[in-house]
């Protein structure tokens, strides 16, 4: 995929599958999610995020945009995406579906307003066939902060 700007570059779409590649995508989220806590502390509340039952079991998976040109591999937009379970009525009857939401979509500074969050996110969709429309996931960060209210 090529995303535009002043110097349009050449991206690679991909679930961040590598210990490397995960980190990367956690730091840059960091950057934008973080505050009030520092990166070493947002890094722990996304291991304990990992750990959850909503999250586990490719519950919870992380893509990024990987450049193509030097630097290879930098991470330039990422985005998590979360499974659940939804209850739709369709005509009168309920049935129960898995649906997906798209979390924290961040883009590095250096590579903002050339449409890579709309990319990512387009993409994480269009790869697996997710409807568009998304619910928000909010219950595990919710159960996180209140367990850990006293760092926040």
């Amino acid at each position: 995929m090529t995303i535009g700007g002043p110097s349009p570059m050449t991206v690679i779409f991909s679930e961040a599958s590598t210990q490397h590649h995960r980190l990367q995508c956690c730091k840059l989220a960091a950057t934008a999610f973080g505050p009030p806590l520092s990166e070493q502390d947002y890094l722990e509340r996304e291991a304990y995020l990992d750990q959850q039952p909503l999250t586990q079991h490719g519950g919870w998976r992380t893509w990024c945009l990987r450049t193509t040109a030097e630097p290879p591999g930098q991470v330039v937009s990422a985005c998590k995406t979360i499974q659940r379970s939804l209850l739709v009525r369709e005509s009168g009857t309920v049935s129960e579906r898995k649906g997906y939401c798209i979390a924290s979509v961040v883009t590095h500074p250096d590579f903002r307003g050339r449409g890579t969050c709309v990319g990512a996110s387009s993409e994480s969709r269009a790869l697996v066939g997710w409807p568009r429309r998304c619910v928000r996931q909010h219950a595990v960060y919710q159960h996180w902060k209140r367990r850990h209210h006293q760092i926040l």
